[in-house]
């Protein structure tokens, strides 16, 4: 029993002096098997936690490009076919888990979309606004 608290305050405590959780660690390493982990496994307000530096996790990866070369670190089969790369395939995760898409970056101002259409080479930016057209959907209903 305390081995599983004990993992639980390291999954959700923030690295001094950053404000990283193991979570923004992974994003910004793109690695989507330990995200997917952590997403199961994290407290849920860890998805929209801002660092020290001003980002969320989400924030974190539209503000990246998508890794080429893993040097034999990534697999070589993708595993969802639609997406051509891990950190598209992650910020689909955190949406899916409540990551807040209206949350700016705190020194910038800039939305995660904003820092997605200024980011070349994946389609990180389409999959935002599919999200930001599904929940605008959902809302008619509701008015």
């Amino acid at each position: 029993r305390e081995d599983i608290i004990e993992a639980w305050r390291i999954i959700n405590n923030t690295k001094a002096g950053t404000g990283d959780t193991p979570l923004s660690q992974a994003v910004d390493l793109q690695n989507k098997r330990m995200v997917k982990i952590l997403l199961k496994r994290s407290d849920p307000s860890v998805i929209n936690m801002v660092s020290q530096r001003g980002d969320t996790p989400l924030l974190q990866a539209c503000s990246q490009s998508p890794r080429q070369d893993w040097s034999g670190y990534r697999p070589a089969a993708a595993t969802h076919s639609s997406l051509t790369s891990d950190l598209e395939a992650i910020v689909l995760m955190l949406l899916d888990h409540g990551a807040d898409y209206n949350i700016p970056h705190r020194n910038s101002g800039k939305l995660p979309l904003e820092l997605a259409a200024a980011t070349k080479g994946s389609n990180v930016e389409a999959i935002i606004k599919a999200f930001i057209q599904q929940d605008a959907q959902k809302s008619v209903f509701f008015i």
